[in-house]
């Protein structure tokens, strides 16, 4: 078989998969998370009978049981954390790159979800692989060149498969991702690219349906529809923004207020975990913080919706307003 032929074969593989993936939704019924463009006319339905939780099917009920922003990641959590891995300029850049590509805030987002988790398993990987030569040192300064330079590659890979996955009309074709990295002054061939993105869609087990911020602001904002105008999303995907390219800042914040010792110790990092990986939680404080914005004279109405979110949630309201502070804070409004 020739290579043309063998490409051809990979890139009937790699369509399917992205369509059972895609179709799977998260396996509604058990895991309670339905894709965005699946679960969207539902939550438009929802939305207008003004957030009665009556009204909610059990589907958006299941998603307590599963609002942990850990799944896909669990093999590092012996290695290293979920999201410690891209730098906020690295965020940055995959902003950017899903802006010139024209991509909705859903692809960015799963972007930066895919691309934390494709380095922290290449990082694995490259360290079993040094583990086993006898100059280790010299067998990792090697690899850092070459991973270095796929870096932009890869980044692009993972737009490829959230654009897909997202089932956006604006899918970035290979042949769109060869002229857009040539721009960049990066002359990879689309043979070279497509490699790539079926590299990255391998290296994360063909599992690129895991929930992202998005996800939970969307499930939540039906419950406080008769205290809100519709305009507050738009706001909502602002502090999204905020918590992806300012995640670190933000969560050592939130970390000296839940956990008061000055050397948190590594239980008191795995406990703090329940609150950075809680997808509920973390939505609830990106609305609060965009009420707070939108009504910036209305304490009452602020409280008001902290409070119903604070039940469907069900953490403390003081912890949800805790975290909008310091999102406030971050940009300054405080």
């Amino acid at each position: 078989m020739d290579r043309t032929r063998k490409i051809q074969i990979n890139k009937c593989d790699l369509s399917k998969c992205l369509r059972e993936n895609r179709n799977s939704r998260y396996d509604s019924a058990s895991s309670g998370v339905t894709h965005y463009n699946g679960y969207r006319g539902k939550i438009h339905d929802i939305w207008h009978k003004r957030g009665d939780e009556k009204f909610f099917p059990d589907w958006l009920k299941e998603i307590k049981k599963n609002r942990s922003l850990i799944k896909g990641r669990e093999k590092h959590l012996k290695i290293t954390t979920p999201y410690v891995v891209t730098h906020t300029c690295v965020v940055e850049l995959i902003f950017k790159m899903c802006k010139d590509l024209k991509q909705p805030a859903d692809t960015r987002y799963r972007t930066v979800e895919l691309f934390d988790r494709f380095i922290a398993n290449q990082f694995i990987d490259l360290m079993k692989a040094v583990k086993k030569k006898q100059n280790q040192l010299a067998e990792w300064n090697n690899n850092i060149p070459r991973v270095s330079n796929q870096a932009l590659l890869r980044v692009i890979s993972c737009i490829q498969l959230a654009s897909k996955y997202c089932a956006h009309s604006s899918i970035v074709s290979p042949k769109v991702a060869h002229i857009y990295l040539i721009k960049r002054g990066q002359n990879h061939s689309v043979q070279n690219i497509l490699t790539s993105e079926i590299r990255v869609f391998k290296s994360l087990d063909f599992n690129i349906g895991v929930p992202t911020l998005l996800v939970f602001v969307d499930i939540l904002l039906p419950l406080i529809r008769e205290y809100v105008h519709d305009k507050i999303y738009t706001v909502c995907i602002n502090m999204i923004d905020i918590v992806y390219l300012q995640r670190h800042q933000i969560f050592k914040k939130l970390s000296d207020k839940i956990i008061s010792n000055w050397q948190q110790s590594h239980s008191d990092k795995l406990s703090f975990s329940l609150y950075e990986f809680d997808g509920l939680y973390c939505g609830a404080a990106c609305i609060t913080s965009a009420v707070e914005i939108y009504y910036p004279n209305d304490k009452d109405l602020v409280l008001a919706v902290n409070n119903k979110l604070a039940d469907f949630v069900e953490r403390p309201s003081n912890d949800i307003l805790t975290f909008s502070m310091i999102l406030l804070q971050t940009i300054g409004m405080t």
